[in-house]
């Protein structure tokens, strides 16, 4: 092999392990969610996006994962967790993981609205300056959702469940929309 071949080599097996980690991570999330009372509202599905646009490589690959929950006794309230690698111009950031609640405004049924997987990347990222890591931040109206509140933490804090169940789920628990 080339000294490029094997770079590539070595890059692609980079991001497929912080891909299974961060996978690790949101399985363990889902468990410990479901423990609360909270099922996941996608299946085996991340939230993502990606594009397959020839003109903008630097989108093919997931700029961030997410995961979305409900419980049966409040449908309109989205609890989210999610990670993000890179920021609005996909430009890669010290990931961080952001969660959120949102109050969903309701269908004509009276059920919740849908919802985009990028709730949680965007919300985050869109309040520069204002945006601080550890505090709780109120988001208005946007994207399908009547108000809403993130948090954001450092990845590189959550290295078991025990620190997963304490900077995350329990901080996610005790939000309110």
């Amino acid at each position: 092999m080339t000294e490029i071949a094997d770079r590539i080599k070595i890059t692609f097996d980079n991001v497929t392990k912080v891909y299974e980690e961060s996978a690790s991570l949101l399985q363990d999330a889902d468990s410990l969610m479901a423990n609360a009372g909270y099922r996941c509202i996608h299946g085996n599905t991340v939230g993502t996006e990606q594009s397959k646009d020839i003109n903008s490589p630097e989108w093919w690959l997931a700029p961030y994962v997410s995961r979305y929950y409900r419980s049966e006794d409040s449908p309109l309230d989205l609890k989210g967790l999610g990670i993000v690698f890179v920021d609005l111009d996909f430009k890669g950031v010290d990931p961080v993981v952001v969660l959120g609640c949102f109050r969903m405004k309701q269908d004509a049924e009276g059920g919740p609205v849908g919802y985009r997987y990028g709730y949680l990347r965007s919300a985050w990222l869109s309040m520069v300056p204002t945006r601080e890591m550890g505090k709780v931040m109120a988001i208005s109206e946007k994207w399908g959702f009547d108000k809403g509140v993130v948090q954001a933490v450092p990845l590189d804090g959550i290295h078991d469940l025990a620190s997963l169940q304490s900077r995350a789920i329990d901080p996610l628990l005790a939000m309110s929309c």
